[in-house]
Formats: structure tokens, C-alpha cells, sequence
């Protein structure tokens, strides 16, 4: 997977406010360390489906360092910061992605992570990847209705019943 650096891109959300979107770079690691600062026990339980209190250095320096072989990293910010109010990532190979996003506690319920997971799927489409899927918390209904609404199907994990495995084919869109 190659990611292109490209230009920041603004988007208006449903609510009518404009964020900006940008490929995560190099150097980004304070900003990964934020969001995560900005996350409520609960919504980082869901992300990281474990107690975390904070983004060490080195998972924030290899998060945001992303593989151009088999990584796409998305940030979302406002206009008028460099602070990151979501992030969405796919990692993949052999025609096949996991996608990971999180949206800081304070900045849910606007739209950011249904604009993240839909450019990773477009992301994913142009790639050639037949399949985008992830695993989500049994509990985490929010990222289940948002993974529902843009056409994942869902089924049990096969070594533990809390989490369900979510799962995207794709039509490829030729090149």
C-alpha cells in the first residue's frame, strides 16, 4: 500500500463545521499522544480493548510512522489547530486490510469517524484490496452501527466472545 503525502483536504461535516484531513507524518507522535489524552477510560477500552492511561513513545512514534508498503494512516483536524480529533489507519496485505480508527471523546457524535472509516474504504478500493475488516468490542455500539451503516457484516471471533469481527468485501475499482 503506498500512501501519498498529498495536500490537506477540508471537509464539511453533517453538522455543517469544516475539519481538515491530512495523511499522518513522520513527527506526529505528540499529536497521537494527544488524541489519546483526549479519550475518555471507556472510549480507549474500546480502541485498545485494555485499560490504558496513555500512548507510549514508542507505539506513537510507529503510529505515526506508517509502512508506505502496507499502511494508510488519516488524520482529522480542525481548521484552526494541529490537534488531531480522530484518526484511522489500514494495514494490509495479500489483498486483505484491518482498519483501526479512534475520534477523541470530546469531538464523537459529529461525524469524524464515518468520514475516516469511508476514505480508508475508498483508500482501500483504489489499492485493490478485496477485503477491509477489523475487530470491535461486543460493547462498542457506536463503531458497530457506524461499521453496519457503511455495509460490514458482522459474525462471532473465533477465540473470544467479547469482541465480533466486522468484515467489508470490496468491488475494486480498476485502474
Amino acid at each position: 500500500m503506498e500512501q501519498a503525502p498529498g495536500p490537506e483536504e477540508i471537509v464539511t461535516l453533517p453538522d455543517g463545521s469544516c475539519i481538515r484531513l491530512r495523511a499522518v507524518h513522520p513527527g506526529d507522535e505528540a499529536h497521537l499522544q494527544d488524541l489519546v489524552a483526549h479519550m475518555t477510560p471507556a472510549d480507549l477500552r474500546r480502541r485498545f480493548f485494555a485499560p490504558v492511561r496513555e500512548l507510549g513513545s514508542a507505539l506513537a512514534h510507529r503510529l505515526a510512522n506508517p509502512n508506505p508498503t502496507h499502511d494508510v494512516a488519516l488524520a482529522a483536524m480542525p481548521l484552526d489547530g494541529e490537534r488531531f480529533l480522530g484518526v484511522g489507519r489500514l494495514s494490509g496485505a495479500r489483498g486483505i486490510a484491518e482498519f483501526a480508527v479512534a475520534v477523541s471523546s470530546d469531538a464523537q457524535g459529529r461525524g469524524i469517524g464515518y468520514l475516516l472509516m469511508g476514505r480508508l474504504i475508498e483508500r482501500a478500493r483504489l489499492l485493490g484490496l478485496a477485503t477491509v475488516e477489523g475487530e470491535v468490542l461486543r460493547d462498542n455500539d457506536r463503531m458497530l452501527r457506524l461499521c453496519r451503516k457503511l455495509g460490514f457484516t458482522t459474525s462471532g471471533h473465533p477465540s473470544d466472545a467479547a469482541i465480533l469481527r466486522v468484515t467489508k468485501r470490496l468491488s475494486v475499482v480498476p485502474q
